[in-house]
């Protein structure tokens, strides 16, 4: 991504990230479909800090179902993220 970012083309970041997507309904698919929701929340407009912080919790409530331990939304910076 960060090739991306230096190029100012994160449309079509997106669009390699959804023509690649992988088919079906497993749950590591569910968890990587969330981190890319979670950062493209955000990804043409300004930070929305109370909105990302709940989409947050809410992927971190699923990754924590699957045995991943992550930080809560309290220990970021969502503004300045």
């Amino acid at each position: 991504m960060p090739e991306w970012v230096e190029r100012r083309r994160l449309d079509l970041w997106e669009s390699e990230v959804t023509a690649r997507e992988a088919k079906g309904a497993s749950a590591l698919h569910a968890l990587a479909r969330g981190v890319f929701e979670l950062g493209a929340f955000n990804m043409y407009a300004a930070i929305e800090e109370a909105e990302t912080a709940k989409l947050f919790e809410e992927l971190r409530a699923a990754f924590a179902a699957a045995g991943v331990d992550a930080p809560a939304a309290d220990a970021f910076d969502f503004e300045n993220w």
